[in-house]
């Protein structure tokens, strides 16, 4: 989170438990929310310093955030593996400038986080993931795809598709089968 108020989840505390992770000999992966408190479907607030940015500049700001984040875990030896550009953004991120029905500056927001990874001085470049909810259902998976590269969003810079599913949410018992099913599908599409 860019600046919790309750100081849990800053760059401090991600810092000291990834260094515990690479001491344990794990990989790192880092979800940058992009706001102050967790960001998920339902809420995607921007950060209080960045409240009055305008567009250009908030676009600015993703991409020297993002940046300077993956620069401090370089500068403590910390590699990262996988970075996620956002959490769960079905909905969009940084609202509502970035919301769903925003796309065109939705993408240019991913765009630029996919830019604070380029040129941050990680020596080796953390694979790029964009994160959705709903993992059951694939019309949704389909439809923010479409919608982003619609929009000049180009998908050879994303190596992982992540996505959540939590079907003890969802009464529904074929909620883990349709995620199943999505799961194979993907495979399928990538494996041709």
């Amino acid at each position: 989170m860019v600046d919790p108020t309750d100081g849990i989840y800053n760059l401090d505390y991600s810092l000291k438990l990834a260094t515990r992770v690479k001491a344990a000999g794990l990989g790192v992966i880092l979800n940058l929310h992009y706001s102050d408190t967790w960001a998920d479907p339902g809420k995607q607030g921007k950060p209080a310093a960045w409240a009055n940015l305008t567009t250009p500049h908030l676009i600015a700001k993703v991409e020297s955030y993002t940046r300077s984040i993956l620069d401090a875990f370089a500068t403590q030896n910390i590699e990262v593996q996988l970075i996620s550009i956002g959490n769960e953004i079905r909905a969009g991120l940084l609202w509502p400038t970035g919301k769903w029905d925003q796309f065109p500056t939705m993408v240019k927001l991913l765009q630029a986080g996919v830019a604070g990874v380029k040129t941050s001085k990680m020596w080796v470049k953390p694979k790029i993931m964009i994160h959705l909810d709903r993992g059951y259902d694939w019309s949704t998976q389909e439809w923010f795809y479409d919608s982003i590269i619609a929009n000049g969003f180009d998908m050879s810079t994303v190596h992982v598709q992540g996505i959540s599913c939590y079907p003890f949410w969802d009464k529904d018992n074929s909620t883990l089968a349709n995620f199943k099913t999505n799961m194979h599908t993907a495979l399928i599409d990538l494996i041709h």
